[in-house]
């Protein structure tokens, strides 16, 4: 987690890719993502992650299960984001990294729209995994 608080802070931080007047601020802002965004997907994932660590079934499930509930919660743009930091934090040596990991968040992130609650997220991912 704090490799990830670190890795959202660069991207705050980052220059090289703005265009134009745009800030990485304005970017953000266009792709749906803002600080109170990001705090939120951080804030739940850190309590969802715990809980479905221990729930039975695949690293897959888990995967689309976490991101199904965090874009329920907060907002599928930084949900994304933070699946791709993890794996991003993964290459650097601190797990595995797996491209499946990815496809099983975005999974989870689809799954997400048609449900009403975050309940629904580990049954309804269960059925792909």
């Amino acid at each position: 987690m704090k490799c990830l608080l670190v890795l959202c802070s660069l991207l705050f931080s980052l220059s090289s890719f703005a265009t134009d007047m745009d800030t990485p601020y304005d970017q953000m802002r266009d792709l749906n993502i803002d600080l109170e965004s990001i705090m939120c997907t951080l804030s739940w994932a850190a309590i969802y992650k715990p809980v479905i660590q221990k729930l039975p079934g695949s690293d897959k499930l888990k995967h689309c299960t976490l991101s199904c509930m965090l874009a329920k919660s907060c907002n599928e743009e930084t949900t994304f984001l933070l699946g791709i930091l993890k794996e991003l934090s993964d290459m650097m040596g601190h797990g595995t990294p797996e491209y499946e990991d990815i496809l099983a968040n975005i999974k989870g992130i689809q799954i997400s729209r048609d449900l009403d609650t975050q309940l629904m997220c580990y049954p309804t991912c269960k059925q792909s995994f």
